[in-house]
């Protein structure tokens, strides 16, 4: 039986960028406009993005998200890397101290996968790009129900998916 999935999320993180362009605020911007359109959705809004500076957070950067029609897309630029150690694996330790920027596209419709890659590398030149295409729900994920007060916990089933 193949494996039904909905709601997909695409999430790129691009190691060894140019600290120039992750500190733009207007390329942030004018990706997190631009994005949208060539992915095959529609924003509601504006994006709205913020310089991340060190009185708020020690790793500073610019973070921003853009509203779609079906669901969102945000951006975490780290300019100067991540100052701390996080629990990541050890094999991105180094990578982490070095300029790199986090992206998510989650939609509850599909969307031009290949497309936002290839404007992501374009706009960010990462040297080093870890992508994960995951989906919200899928015919094995697991279900808890709340019916009558109760937790129930199950797989989802062929009636329940057929409503989704």
């Amino acid at each position: 039986m193949k494996n039904q999935q909905w709601w997909p999320s695409l999430r790129l993180v691009g190691f060894r960028c140019s600290s120039v362009d992750l500190s733009n605020l207007e390329t942030v911007y004018q990706f997190l406009k631009d994005i949208p359109e060539r992915v095959g959705m529609k924003a509601l809004g504006p994006p709205v993005v913020y310089h991340v500076t060190k009185d708020v957070h020690p790793d500073t950067g610019i973070t921003g998200v853009t509203v779609i029609t079906t669901s969102h897309i945000t951006i975490h630029t780290f300019p100067l890397g991540q100052s701390e150690e996080y629990d990541v694996p050890e094999e991105l330790q180094e990578l982490t101290h070095t300029p790199f920027v986090a992206f998510e596209l989650a939609s509850c419709k599909k969307f031009l996968e290949e497309n936002a890659i290839t404007e992501f590398h374009r706009v960010f030149k990462p040297e080093i790009l870890y992508k994960k295409m995951d989906h919200l729900i899928d015919s094995q994920s697991e279900v808890i129900s709340f019916r009558n007060g109760k937790g129930k916990t199950s797989a989802l089933t062929t009636e329940e998916t057929s409503s989704i």
